[in-house]
């Protein structure tokens, strides 16, 4: 259950895999938030030889609020803007599943985790973590167009502009080449998607998102048993923060623990986690970034567009 992970990790993984071996507009739908190809064909099974989570509830990434008003998504949209001290990333995929449809309520729950919650994920080799979206393995999905150019807007006009491109028969966006976009990105912002297999979205809101800001632990830094992670928090209930911690099994495997916290300011590593790793390799930390998403719904197509904070 990466955190962004998500789905762009399913097509970069497949890129690699493959690698080794050789438009009408409508209205943008119902909609939640917090502040206002080809057909090439993959799966969700891929390069992870376990993702298992200890026996942690947590807190529903929604409890409270509606879902957008649709029973069942057979498309999916993802974008993503990732601001970093000295650059902002974007990035976008969209997918059609092949075989069945996902309930709305389900689909919210595997793509957000339950927050509170942590997932443990050995890495069959090093390679990106595709089965991190908690997309069942047995789902099939083509990634597919949504058009030439994502546009990102707001009251002054186009700030950027994501444009489509292909490899190894995978459709993936992605700024001009040369093009710096540099922090912080400009509130109030909103996303024109075109369309083409992936449907037509008008408006689209990208969220904002506060700067994270008091993480009082550096990169490498060890971590112990009941570790404390600290930040100042946001209480925005459509922000959550995004810890990664890495260390090695009991198997000596390399694994990484990720979790999704509620961003009230504080949370405690549950030692149920801990209690999976080898008591002679240490636990350490790699990051931490605030994420707020918003969810649009369009007829059988669902979009969730992610901003995030990353402060080193």
């Amino acid at each position: 259950m990466l955190s962004k992970p998500r789905l762009i990790l399913i097509m970069q993984a497949s890129l690699l895999s493959l690698a080794s071996c050789g438009g009408g507009s409508t209205d943008s739908g119902n909609g939640i938030n917090s502040n206002g190809g080809d057909g090439a064909t993959t799966s969700a099974q891929t390069t992870v030889e376990s993702n298992t989570s200890a026996s942690v509830t947590g807190t529903p990434p929604l409890a409270g609020f509606a879902l957008p008003d649709i029973s069942n998504v057979k498309q999916f949209g993802w974008v993503a803007a990732d601001e970093y001290p000295d650059e902002v990333t974007l990035s976008a995929s969209f997918f059609l599943f092949k075989d069945e449809v996902t309930p709305t309520a389900e689909l919210i729950t595997l793509v957000l985790p339950n927050l509170d919650t942590c997932s443990i994920t050995k890495k069959a080799f090093a390679a990106l973590d595709p089965t991190g979206t908690g997309i069942p393995p047995d789902i099939e999905f083509d990634i597919v167009s949504a058009g030439d150019v994502l546009v990102f807007s707001n009251d002054q006009g186009t700030l950027v502009s994501l444009f489509e491109q292909s490899q190894f028969g995978f459709n993936f966006y992605s700024i001009e080449p040369g093009a710096d976009l540099l922090p912080p990105l400009a509130a109030d912002i909103k996303l024109d998607i075109p369309g083409a297999e992936f449907p037509a979205f008008a408006g689209a809101t990208v969220p904002n998102v506060n700067p994270l800001e008091g993480v009082a632990l550096a990169a490498d830094a060890d971590i112990q048993m009941n570790e404390v992670f600290t930040w100042i928090g946001d209480n925005d209930p459509f922000s959550r923060i995004i810890i990664k911690l890495e260390g090695y099994d009991t198997d000596q495997d390399a694994v990484t623990i990720e979790c999704d916290a509620l961003d009230d300011g504080d949370f405690t590593l549950p030692n149920a986690y801990v209690a999976t790793l080898a008591s002679d390799r240490q636990l350490s930390f790699k990051s931490m970034n605030r994420e707020v998403f918003s969810a649009t719904t369009d007829g059988d197509a669902a979009l969730l567009v992610y901003h995030s904070s990353h402060p080193q």
